[in-house]
């Protein structure tokens, strides 16, 4: 089906064997997934890759005929056989799905060995993010203060460190502009158990930044009426028109 789904079966699939092909394990697998609590997310990613798999080694091979080393060379046709190299992180989760597919052929006593026990889960690393230095902060904000927005928003990415779902929350009342030499920001997060609200020092010249945006967009309750993705935008654009060839997000 088109969300992953195998349509209604024609008949009654019987119990799986050892001597079973791999195109009815993967029917029976599907239906226990479906009857666990996997989210369907996991089910079509799991059965995904079990395709794949058979398309590797064919429907009709029988259980007890996958060896270990049927299961690496698929892996290893992944990594180095096709035309696209297939990603750490989706290698990753492909060795899950062996493990846990033929682990549950095991538990269930289908199967006597577990050719996937012996198969290396590597764990994959994300890249190391790049960062910004002193020149390349100062070159964005410059770029950002030709407008209102753009500066109010790099400013206080730049200054607290907080992170984009915490700026879209803020509220002009968690500004504090008492002592116009010290103006802080309070970062709070309501209902959250797990998080705590803190005070940040915002820059001396925060007040006349902000009073900048405000007489442009005159927002009501909430600072930036705007989408997650937009802020993406002027962090980007910014970015770009600063000259930095860095990806540069809010993170």
């Amino acid at each position: 089906g088109g969300a992953g789904e195998y349509p209604p079966p024609l008949a009654t699939l019987g119990p799986i064997t050892a001597s079973s092909s791999l195109a009815a394990a993967i029917q029976a697998y599907h239906a226990y997934l479906t009857s666990s609590l996997y989210s369907k997310h996991t089910i079509k990613s799991f059965i995904n890759d079990m395709r794949l798999f058979m398309k590797f080694v064919g429907p009709n091979k029988k259980l007890e005929e996958i060896t270990t080393t049927d299961l690496n060379g698929w892996l290893t046709y992944l990594r180095n056989g096709r035309g696209r190299p297939c990603s750490p992180k989706s290698l990753c989760r492909r060795v899950t799905t062996l493990k846990n597919f033929f682990g549950w052929l095991h538990e269930t006593e289908v199967i006597v060995t577990n050719p996937a026990a012996a198969v290396v889960y590597k764990r994959a690393l994300s890249p190391l993010p790049q960062i910004l230095y002193e020149d390349e902060c100062r070159k964005l904000l410059a770029e950002a203060s030709k407008a209102s927005q753009a500066y109010l928003v790099i400013t206080l990415f730049l200054e607290t460190g907080i992170k984009k779902e915490e700026l879209l929350s803020i509220r002009l009342n968690h500004i504090d502009l008492s002592n116009p030499y010290r103006p802080e920001l309070w970062v709070r997060h309501e209902g959250s158990k797990s998080r705590k609200d803190r005070r940040l020092r915002l820059p001396p010249e925060f007040p006349t930044i902000l009073e900048r945006y405000l007489a442009e967009y005159h927002p009501k309750d909430r600072l930036f009426v705007c989408t997650g993705r937009h802020i993406n935008n002027i962090v980007s654009e910014t970015a770009k028109r600063a000259g930095i060839t860095k990806r540069v997000t809010p993170q």
